[in-house]
């Protein structure tokens, strides 16, 4: 929705899709179960309970309120192999935020303007009769899928070669490392909504006090105006790149502590690492080749 659909900057729209989904929630929950759907369906609880498999600090609800403070990023060495659907979707996490990333480069604005200079009697204009942006938008939703089918594609190839090298299968051994993949996601989306959170963020503040633009002040904040400055270009930067390749070292060591868990043996353990290495540092250029490039948006018109 944020990458592609027409409505995601017009706030009846976001509302209409907002209660959609929450009707579709309320419902799942009703037919299987609150738990059940919470676990096994609902997409931002799967996302976020991923996601915070990295924190320092855990809640267990089922053992009367437990807190557990734990090493980072140690949840993520799990030995039960997870679905095939969630390994799809940590590598969704990890590609739909690189797409964002590359929508704004270079190389991504000159796909956009050979779609917008095409011929009068191209069939994009013709037999699809599509209007500038409709066409925009056509190309990035063909584009995202065939992004996330890449990266998966990469990651079963690389398990493919480990399965080579250590007789195991492919399958369970992607099952087995995909959560290692998840500090380099994290560190994506620091190093991409790093500035939104801290800049566009702002707006809160001013919204707490008038939430409904009835001209209210209710905590005297409503004439704050949003500092612009306040995450210049170095700051962005160097949080960017830090993010990333601290991101990246920690899913090496991921990698390398299952692979360790699985093999047994450190040498069988080390040469089974190889592909996975070579994947990472393959992020890595990506990430970081995405970063170096100046930020282009294009449009129609």
């Amino acid at each position: 929705m944020e990458l592609v659909w027409s409505g995601r900057n017009v706030p009846a729209d976001l509302a209409a899709a907002l209660l959609g989904y929450s009707m579709l929630t309320w419902a799942a929950m009703f037919v299987f179960g609150r738990e059940t759907w919470l676990q096994k369906g609902e997409f931002f609880t799967l996302v976020f309970g991923v996601f915070a498999r990295f924190a320092p600090v855990a809640f267990d609800c089922a053992r009367s309120g437990t807190v557990e403070i734990r090493p980072p990023a140690t949840a993520l060495l799990d030995d039960r192999p997870l679905h095939a659907s969630m390994v799809a979707l940590i590598i969704a996490l990890l590609a739909t935020v690189t797409f964002d990333g590359f929508l704004e480069t270079p190389l991504w604005a000159r796909i956009d303007i050979a779609i917008l200079d095409a011929p009068d009697d191209s069939f994009i204009w013709t037999v699809l009769n599509l209007r500038e942006e409709e066409a925009l938008r056509l190309a990035r939703t063909i584009a995202l899928p065939c992004f996330l089918l890449m990266f998966v594609a990469a990651y079963l190839v690389v398990c493919a070669f480990i399965s080579m090298l250590s007789k195991w299968p492919t399958a369970m051994l992607a099952r087995r490392f995909v959560l290692s993949l998840v500090p380099i996601s994290l560190a994506y989306h620091v190093a991409h909504y790093f500035s939104y959170l801290f800049i566009g963020g702002q707006y809160a503040i001013p919204l707490v006090s008038d939430p409904l633009g009835r001209g209210w002040d209710l905590f005297g904040t409503a004439s704050y105006h949003v500092d612009v400055g306040l995450v210049g270009p170095r700051l962005q930067w160097y949080v960017a790149v830090l993010a990333v390749v601290l991101g990246h070292i920690v899913a090496v060591y991921l990698a390398h502590v299952t692979a360790l868990r699985i093999f047994g043996a450190v040498r069988a353990g080390l040469i089974s690492q190889v592909p996975m290495l070579l994947l990472m540092v393959g992020y890595t250029i990506c990430s970081l080749w995405i970063l170096s490039q100046p930020i282009i948006e294009t449009g129609a018109g």
